[in-house]
């Protein structure tokens, strides 16, 4: 029997919820009904709030990214320094939600609001930076899939280790200085870089 609540049901109650239950028990455990029962009420009720089982999980995509991102670039800030606190903290994200990223790759944030703060937004800035058209475009490219990879094995090979050859760790630190050289490698490509 569902438990009655007294509070009216939120979109982010529900993408929340959804979000809690995929990061205990993986995204096999998560349908309607269930999520109904975890928030007290009626597997109806939610449609109220999401059309349907595919708009929750953009829902819940959106709400894990959004926890981790920062809130924009700082005014007059260093471009290096605002690119690498984005791509790191997508990265954390990525990582915080094991289980939500095979939704992340089939179910990208596809919002007009998503657009703008995850593909818009930081190509914008990159062009606002110096950077041509093309190399703003391909530092995005290198930087969302170096992102995705490192979660990715981060998830699933957190240590990989050879006998007689050094271990490969897929930790935060390791990733920050690889977008760090990166990052230094494609500055010489901006315009007006000394």
């Amino acid at each position: 029997m569902t438990a009655r609540r007294s509070a009216p049901l939120t979109k982010t109650e529900i993408f929340s919820a959804a979000l809690a239950l995929i990061d205990a028990e993986g995204i096999d455990a998560l349908s309607m009904r269930r999520l109904a029962r975890e928030l007290g009420v009626e597997a109806m009720s939610l449609y109220h709030h999401v059309p349907n089982k595919e708009a929750l999980l953009d829902g819940v995509v959106e709400l894990a990214l959004t926890a981790q991102t920062p809130a924009g670039p700082p005014p007059g800030g260093d471009w290096r320094a605002t690119v690498s606190g984005a791509v790191c903290g997508f990265r954390r994200a990525l990582v915080a939600h094991p289980n939500v990223l095979p939704l992340m790759v089939a179910h990208p944030p596809s919002s007009p609001e998503a657009s703008r703060m995850y593909i818009e937004g930081p190509l914008r800035f990159l062009t606002a930076s110096g950077f041509a058209d093309k190399d703003a475009s391909e530092l995005f490219e290198a930087v969302f899939a170096l992102s995705f990879g490192h979660a990715m094995l981060s998830a699933n090979y957190p240590v990989i280790e050879g006998e007689g050859v050094p271990a490969v760790d897929f930790t935060e630190a390791s990733f920050e200085r690889t977008v760090g050289v990166l990052l230094d490698g494609y500055g010489e490509c901006r315009q007006g870089e000394a």
